[in-house]
Parts: C-alpha cells; sequence; structure tokens
C-alpha cells in the first residue's frame, strides 16, 4: 500500500492511496559441508522474484467549493485499475559453526543481498500512462553476524549473537515512507530439549539503529514541498519455535 499527497491548490490538500498485491515463484539453494569432527561451513542462495502487482488507486480530492475546479480535479485524477513491476533481490549467505569444546559453539555468517534490483518504483495504469515515480536508487547490502552457543546443561542451550545490517537506503535517496539506514542486532535465546527429537527455542533480539537524516525536496514536482528532518527508532523482537526432527 502506498499512499501520496498534493497541494496543488494553495491551503487545500488531497490523498492518493494505492493497494496492489501478486503472486510470485522464487527457488532456493543451499550445501552444508562438515569439514572436520569440530567445524562445519555452509552457503545459501535465494533467487530473484518478479512481481507483476495489480489493484487500484483512490483519491481523497480537496473541496473547493467550485464546481468547476472540483469537476476538473477528479478528471485529472480519476480512481482505477494500477500495475508495477517489482523485481525483489537474490540473496547470498555464507556462514561458519566451529564447536570449540563439549560446551561452547562458535557461529558466524556473512549475507550479500541485491537490492540494486530495486532503482524505482513506478506505478503505471493499466492504459499504459505513468502514475507515479519514485526514485530509490538502492545500493546492494552486507550482513554480518557472530555468535555463540552454550551448553548450559544436556537439555538447555543458551545463544547469544551480535551483527551489523547495512541498509539499502542511501541518504542522497532517503524517502519519508522508508527512512530506513543501519543498524546493530543483539539478540540472546534459549533452547530446551523436550526429548532427543524435539525443541523449543525463545528468543529476543533488540536493534540498534541509526538517526535517519532527511532532505527531500519532492524531485520534479515542486508541488510536493521541501521535507528536512531526521528519524529516531529502535525495534524489539521476540520469538518462539517448536521444531521436530523424523
Amino acid at each position: 500500500t502506498a499512499t501520496g499527497g498534493t497541494t496543488l491548490i494553495p491551503n487545500l490538500g488531497g490523498v492518493g492511496s494505492v493497494q496492489a498485491d501478486s503472486w510470485a515463484w522464487g527457488w532456493n539453494a543451499g550445501a552444508l559441508f562438515q569439514v572436520s569432527e569440530t567445524t562445519r561451513v555452509g552457503m545459501a542462495y535465494r533467487s530473484k522474484i518478479k512481481h507483476r502487482a495489480e489493484g487500484d488507486v483512490s483519491f481523497q480530492r480537496p473541496v473547493t467549493g467550485s464546481a468547476q475546479i472540483d469537476g476538473a480535479l477528479a478528471a485529472a485524477t480519476p480512481n482505477g485499475p494500477v500495475k508495477a513491476a517489482i523485481e525483489l533481490p537474490d540473496t547470498f549467505t555464507l556462514s561458519v559453526m566451529q564447536r570449540l569444546n563439549e560446551r561452547w559453539e562458535m557461529l558466524g555468517d556473512v549475507s550479500w543481498t541485491g537490492w540494486s534490483s530495486l532503482p524505482s518504483l513506478d506505478i503505471y495504469r493499466t492504459s499504459g500512462t505513468l502514475l507515479s515515480s519514485e526514485t530509490l536508487k538502492w545500493r546492494d547490502t552486507w550482513r554480518i553476524a557472530l555468535g555463540t552457543n552454550y551448553a548450559y546443561t544436556n537439555a538447555i542451550k543458551l545463544k547469544f549473537g551480535l551483527a551489523y545490517d547495512q541498509s539499502p537506503v542511501t541518504t542522497d535517496h532517503r524517502l519519508a515512507r522508508l527512512p530506513d539506514t543501519n543498524r546493530t542486532w543483539l539478540a540472546f535465546g534459549v533452547q530446551y530439549a523436550l526429548t532427543p527429537k524435539s525443541k523449543i527455542d525463545v528468543g529476543y533480539a533488540h536493534l540498534f539503529i541509526n538517526d535517519a537524516k532527511i532532505d527531500a525536496n519532492g524531485g520534479s514536482t515542486a508541488a510536493k514541498g521541501r521535507l528536512v528532518g531526521s528519524y529516531e527508532s529502535s525495534v524489539d523482537i521476540l520469538g518462539a519455535q517448536y521444531s521436530m526432527a523424523f
């Protein structure tokens, strides 16, 4: 869902809303190598996924009190069907696990994501007319993570992790609808083995997110105005999982 405002008439504003969805297919491949009794190396790849979203645009137009102007606004911004082609990025991950002794395991991984597959977000009416275009110019990103597992008992395993996660959004192209920036993950969790083949995991992560600066002039449309400011944010994630081996 995307929303946007317009101020073509002073002191009067309108809102346009786009809602669209799609189904698409991709594929995954991976390999795990037991290098030694204490070392494992894994590789995984997830393909790009090409979406062709279809939906509708609707407008909440300002009321000026003039039938002529209101009619002209309705004619210039008709509701109707829209479409957009979006290519979500591929991802490659390399991971290593090293068992230090009977209690301790060290883990690490490096991930690359090809976010440059999204240079812009272009929405068209089904007639082929361009409705809106948002310049993204996202960059490819890297994520580096380190972690450790500690076997407190035969049934209880404690987990700790730290990661640096690069944002695809650069300062020059940061948008109000997505003021993303680089972040650091700090996570810990616990795993309890109910039986040799069934386990419960509970984990918590806090994301320390850098303050995001924005100075957007609305592109080539002066009516959009200029947005200057900064964003402060943080994220807390709590998860639980039950797994069973056959």
